[in-house]
């Protein structure tokens, strides 16, 4: 099977995908997100007209410039700077404002609270909207954007007859408010930066106005897709389209079902707040309280180091992870565990089942888990759901075998070409 982008074109080359010419889909995203999977698998599609983003490395000099620091001496914003680029796009494809990106990413390492990066967020999307509209849709019939910074590119496409493919990448606002404002009066104190402000939302009321002026929001779990219906908007216009993951990067190999035995390795990755859950899965480990499990949490943590004291004797913070070092913690875990309050759909989750590991998340999670076969499905908040279903796994080593092997046959689902498949269906149906 195909698992590379690479891989992917050449099959589109002359399979389906080159009966959908009639659609070209002008793609407009803030950052690098999932790795420009959406711009790169239309491109392979024959789908893409334009691809337009904040920081991008097309330039060959300042790549060279910055690998050019030794890797020892490279600060971390070099690292992911050198992140912002894919030789696997055509180069007359991408449009980037970089001084743009700058700035965003120094208002945003500035920002104090999450007050001030709703404001910069704003600026931001007007100000990107804006300058996408200068450089025009290339003739493109399809404009994809995703929530929140989509409003006036989409104000700009309909005034001229383009359709408008929204990606609700989170929860609605209203409902992601609802549950943060729970949590931050669940744990006061535990998350100072954590400020769900009560009055008027400007983004929450960009997503709406969003939302009416798109004809098609695609969204990557059920999650997601009830909060929108909760909220309005009608059926029709919605789509389920689970994300994907390169297969190739990840590894299914057999484990070492002996080190298993000694002691259960439970990885958490994602940043070590409210939202993903952390303090359930820290308060389960605490109430097992077991010398066979080992846990690690991979990703910056925003919570307050006095609060975390109590657990320190129950899991090991490694801080922010590159990439390439969460590969090896997927082969070093035995079980994932996210029991997000609040997601679209965790690729975390995905990368997890592509290696072969059983994963534990809520409904809200968005992850593909199929419960009792590949993972398990715990309700929000609930810590002795949660220390159960980890210690079930820790005491049945047969049971972790078995989802283990029902993850591996999964994975093909969870790859980038299954990923084109629908995307592609979706943005074909629209021209």
């Amino acid at each position: 099977m195909a698992q590379t982008v690479d891989a992917i074109c050449a099959d589109g080359v002359n399979g389906e995908f080159n009966t959908r010419q009639g659609t070209q889909v002008c793609v407009a995203i803030l950052g690098a997100r999932g790795h420009y999977g959406v711009p790169k698998l239309l491109n392979c599609a024959g789908m893409l007209g334009k691809f337009y983003t904040d920081l991008y490395l097309a330039n060959n000099g300042w790549r060279r410039v910055l690998e050019a620091i030794p890797p020892k001496l490279r600060p971390r914003f070099a690292e992911r700077v050198l992140g912002r680029f894919d030789g696997e796009l055509p180069k007359d494809k991408a449009v980037s404002f970089n001084a743009l990106g700058l700035w965003y990413a120094w208002q945003r390492r500035i920002a104090r609270d999450q007050m001030a990066m709703d404001r910069v967020h704003i600026k931001m999307a007007r100000d990107f909207g804006c300058k996408v509209v200068r450089r025009g849709l290339n003739g493109s019939n399809v404009l994809y954007g995703v929530n929140g910074a989509a409003l006036e590119l989409f104000q700009y496409a309909r005034e001229r007859r383009v359709r408008c493919l929204l990606e609700q990448a989170l929860a609605p606002r209203k409902i992601v408010r609802a549950l943060l404002t729970q949590e931050v009066e669940r744990w006061p104190g535990w998350e100072p930066s954590l400020m769900v402000e009560q009055s008027d939302d400007p983004i929450g009321q960009r997503e709406q106005q969003e939302w009416a002026l798109s004809d098609t929001i695609v969204a990557g779990s059920p999650f997601v897709i009830d909060g929108l219906r909760q909220l309005g908007v009608p059926e029709t216009k919605c789509r389920w389209v689970p994300y994907g993951v390169s297969l190739k990067s990840f590894s299914a190999e057999e484990r070492d079902d002996r080190q298993s035995a000694l002691k259960l390795k439970v990885l958490f990755a994602g940043e070590v707040g409210l939202r993903k859950g952390a303090v359930y899965l820290l308060s389960a480990l605490q109430l097992l309280n077991s010398p066979y499990i080992q846990a690690k949490f991979a990703g910056p943590v925003s919570l307050k180091s006095a609060k975390l004291r109590s657990f320190l004797g129950h899991a090991a913070f490694l801080g922010a992870v590159p990439r390439n070092r969460m590969i090896e913690l997927y082969r070093w875990a035995d079980l994932l565990v996210l029991p997000s309050i609040c997601e679209g759909s965790a690729l975390v989750t995905y990368e997890a089942l592509a290696s072969g590991l059983p994963v534990i998340a809520t409904p809200n999670t968005g992850a593909p888990v199929r419960d009792g076969t590949n993972g398990v499905i715990v309700p929000i908040r609930d810590v002795e759901a949660l220390a159960h279903a980890i210690e079930r796994f820790a005491r049945d080593h047969e049971l972790l075998r078995f989802y283990r092997h029902n993850a591996v046959l999964g994975r093909d689902h969870l790859g980038l070409d299954a990923y084109q498949q629908r995307l592609a269906a979706v943005a074909s149906t629209m021209s």
